[in-house]
């Protein structure tokens, strides 16, 4: 790296401030040089230099050119360079049949390449050629003859220009440039700042004045919860102990992936502290994520999906829940309520009328406004600023942001949302003409790239940032965290389109572990410079990996490393806690009324039941996916058996193979057109009736050439059971009636049946009945006088099994010995059946809801495990009893 004269802050204040620029690496060292200069500046009015990062004056130097040359090309911005990148990729692979899975992610590397070729005059040797790079070559060719073909130019071009006008002598340049902050030149920065040498600009390097920190810890987490604890604990102390203007800071290297959790920690920890309201992270999200401009963007991906045709459902249920803005509170509960009968259904997309016929129960003018903009919106391809206008419109005609008043953050939101609207009008030059996908998908990668962060409070004492903010930092005390071996130095992260060893030799920062350990290096410096105290910490574990620290905590000038013991989160004084266990709600007042699935939640978890029955309290759930889901699966299946036992009731008839395919077509056709008529795809339509047929053919030739003598007496017969103030409701699948008149209760399973030894665990040995619907449809028919149950049995409507249960008698061909009860037997599992369901319907009854299950596998489907928060297992709360 090329040396410049260094200069401290106070040789630089004696340079004429008209003729001095002051370049420094980021936008942080800039902001900090310039609270410097302010606070060093004892008179009212001074002129200071001009101090501005590195970026922005080369965008000063376009600028400059663009008035200087007026038939200068257009200048691409990194939207508009990748947006090419893109194109030009996408012709390449469809051409050669060779798809990406990704063609976004390729351009933004292929143009990251291009940048990197160019900024760090990366010179590829032919042995050192890789495939990538051959096939990056082709689509860079491609690239740069659009460029050529449009007159436009991209960063690498505007950089040689910019060479060549200071060399002609088309700038005005000062007498003195100084640079702050850089760790590296690149090789176009070499070259640029030796042309300014040649030109007379003295070239000189700003040393600022740092003074190492006087007292250093260095500390071991357990992991990363304890170790954010136990820098807020840190902080807090720090508060009580010194006077109220103390500055502190937290650094946290990835800040970014944990700035939600982090949060919830500050508040927790922070609560009733001084520290309460006057601490601030710094990190900024996409603009995309805020809640507004998330809002308007969910609306305005409607808007062009349905001007391309059906819409699937998650897309629609999103903008139902994000809808912040033209809607009342109670219009958005009627939105949410739209949306999870939209989870309940069927359906994975909806056509534009019949989503407009929703949204008109909750705003007939809101439907109406949609209606017109997607037609407006529909087939059209305009520039980028022809679309600007139409998302202000839009915006405006949404009455965007509402009518509630905005805060301090949303409004300073809705102005950046504004500003980003106006840069994308800018690509207007830039771009062709676009279809409204391509151009909604291109505004909202450009809010994706657009980092916003709320202006930061004047009070703020606790200042939560990330590494890379450490530099220009002007703190009392600092903690730095998670200073692991893979945070400094960080992996290497080279450009997959270029040849590893290429930009190895060419030094490239980031790209090998020479140049992150040259960053590493300087960091660490200017960590150890950034407060008279610094504390840094790593944990010793991430769950089950073992971490291991930073080499740079290992060095030898530094002290050891001491272990931070847990913290001691207990009250100071012993409280003595009287415990009431109250495992009952209120008894229900009249009739409690409900199905089978009531019983059965009891049987395994009252607390369950109790939710579900008498707090309606169900899981939210995913929107359907595919068309033909489980569920339209087993209720076709049920209703084909259903329509054809109703026809064919007779075993006799079974005989007849022609009476049974005919009547199976039959009713396969009368089912498959009320059921299966919404099905997007013929063929997996008729492929699913064909292995459907293939099933209950199957089933029924079983009980055609299996079953003894037996008659079909009914089907999808409903019951209901009143016991005190307990009314139930039941249907069962089918009751056959087989020698004298004796009944056998069948339930269809259309998925695969538990094994003979299971089910006669869960209804006879269990204290607590499960699968209980055979056995409380045997109870009740068994309370009518004229009813005797010969047996109950599950039959599988699948092609792995067939009939599991328990029977009086021996009723099918090769029955398992097991499954036959004497009449004794029976009467005893009957009689204990009753018991216990009686029992069940008391505890509902009574509003029993205690939280407690038997085995773990009886709530591995509860829908809504959260609520009943089981942290350990069964036999934990049987030893609290």
């Amino acid at each position: 790296m090329q040396q410049y004269p260094l200069y401290t802050i106070e040789q630089l204040g004696d340079l004429d401030p008209s003729h001095t620029w002051v370049i420094t690496a980021n936008n942080r060292l800039a902001v900090f040089i310039k609270s410097v200069f302010i606070k060093r500046n004892t008179q009212k009015v001074k002129p200071l230099p001009t101090v501005i990062p590195y970026k922005a004056w080369i965008t000063q130097f376009e600028e400059q050119l663009s008035f200087k040359k007026p038939d200068m090309p257009v200048v691409l911005n990194e939207t508009a360079q990748q947006w090419w990148w893109k194109k030009v990729i996408a012709e390449d692979t469809e051409a050669k049949k060779t798809p990406l899975l990704n063609i976004a992610s390729a351009a933004l590397m292929a143009n990251q390449a291009h940048q990197l070729q160019a900024e760090w005059h990366i010179d590829v040797k032919e042995q050192d050629q890789t495939v990538e790079y051959e096939t990056f070559i082709q689509w860079k060719k491609a690239y740069q003859r659009q460029l050529n073909t449009h007159h436009y130019w991209d960063t690498p071009l505007l950089q040689q220009y910019i060479l060549q006008a200071i060399e002609e002598d088309v700038f005005h340049l000062p007498k003195y440039l100084v640079l702050m902050g850089f760790y590296a030149f690149s090789a176009y920065q070499e070259q640029l700042f030796n042309i300014l040498q040649a030109k007379g600009v003295q070239i000189l390097s700003l040393e600022p004045h740092t003074v190492p920190a006087h007292q250093i810890k260095i500390l071991e987490a357990q992991d990363f919860q304890h170790e954010v604890e136990c820098a807020i604990h840190w902080a807090k102390q720090k508060v009580l102990s010194h006077t109220p203007q103390v500055k502190l800071a937290i650094v946290i290297p990835d800040l970014q992936e944990r700035v939600a959790s982090v949060r919830r920690t500050l508040q927790r920890c922070l609560r009733g502290t001084p520290l309460e309201n006057h601490w601030h992270v710094a990190v900024g999200r996409p603009l995309s994520q805020w809640s507004l401009v998330y809002s308007a963007l969910a609306w305005f991906r409607l808007i062009v999906n349905f001007s391309k045709g059906k819409i699937a459902v998650p897309v629609i249920g999103d903008a139902l829940l994000h809808a912040e803005f033209a809607f009342s509170d109670t219009q958005q509960m009627v939105l949410a309520h739209i949306d999870n009968q939209l989870r309940e259904g069927q359906e994975v997309s909806l056509s534009l009328i019949t989503f407009l016929g929703l949204l008109e129960k909750v705003d007939e003018t809101f439907s109406q406004t949609m209606k017109a903009i997607i037609d407006k919106w529909a087939n059209q391809q305009q520039t980028c600023a022809q679309w600007a206008q139409c998302y202000r419109e839009a915006l405006e005609a949404f009455a965007f942001p509402g009518t509630t008043a905005l805060g301090s953050i949303d409004y300073q939101v809705c102005q950046a949302f504004e500003s980003a609207i106006k840069t994308f009008a800018l690509l207007d030059e830039m771009l062709p003409a676009l279809p409204v996908d391509e151009a909604f998908y291109l505004f909202e990668q450009q809010l994706n790239k657009t980092s916003f962060q709320g202006q930061r409070k004047q009070q703020v004492v606790l200042d939560i940032v990330g590494l890379y903010e450490i530099e220009g930092g002007q703190w009392d005390s600092v903690w730095v965290l998670g200073l692991t071996d893979n945070t400094l130095p960080q992996v290497p992260s080279p450009n997959p389109y270029l040849p590893i060893r290429s930009q190895r030799h060419a030094k490239i920062t980031h790209a090998t572990p020479e140049g992150e350990m040259q960053w590493a290096t300087q960091l660490f410096k200017a960590i150890l410079s950034s407060a008279a105290e610094v504390v840094l910490s790593y944990p010793a574990h991430q769950q089950d990996e073992i971490l291991r620290p930073s080499s740079f905590l290992l060095g030898k000038n530094l002290p050891a490393i001491d272990v931070l013991p847990p913290l001691d989160n207990k009250v100071s004084i012993p409280v003595a806690f009287e415990e009431i266990r109250d495992t009952r709600g209120l008894p229900k007042e009249g009739y409690i009324t409900g199905g089978y699935s009531i019983l059965e939640k009891q049987s395994k978890n009252p607390l369950w039941a109790y939710a579900t029955l008498r707090l309606h309290l169900k899981q939210l759930l995913n929107y359907p996916e595919i068309e033909l889901n489980a569920l339209l699966q087993g209720n076709f299946l049920h209703s084909v058996m259903e329509k054809f036992y109703q026809k064919l009731s007779n075993q006799e008839q079974l005989m007849d193979n022609d009476l049974v395919q005919s009547t199976l077509d039959a009713v396969i056709t009368e089912v498959s057109q009320k059921m299966l008529s919404f099905l997007s795809s013929t063929r997996l339509k008729e492929l699913f009736i064909q292995r459907s047929r293939a099933i209950l053919q199957q089933k029924i030739d079983e009980d055609r050439d299996n079953r003894y003598p037996f008659t079909v007496e009914a089907v999808e017969k409903k019951y209901t059971v009143n016991y005190k103030n307990v009314a139930f409701t039941f249907k069962v699948d089918r009751i056959d009636s087989v020698d004298h008149q004796q009944k056998v209760l069948i339930d269809y399973k259309t998925g695969r049946l538990k094994s003979l030894n299971t089910y006669i665990e869960d209804w006879v040995e269990r204290p607590r009945l499960l699968n209980l619907q055979l056995p409380l449809y045997a109870t009740l028919l068994n309370d009518i006088p004229s009813v005797q149950v010969a047996g109950i049995t599950f039959l599988g409507l699948n092609r792995q099994s067939h009939y599991e249960g328990l029977w009086q008698s021996e009723q099918y061909k090769h029955q398992k010995s097991a499954s036959i009860l004497s009449q004794e037997e029976w009467a005893q599992v009957s009689s204990e059946w009753r018991q216990k369901l009686h029992h069940l319907m008391d505890e509902i009854a009574q509003g029993e809801a205690i939280n407690q299950y038997i085995h773990e596998e009886d709530i591995a489907y509860c829908d809504i495990k959260p609520f009943l928060r089981l942290v350990d297992s069964i036999h934990q709360e049987n030893n609290n009893e």
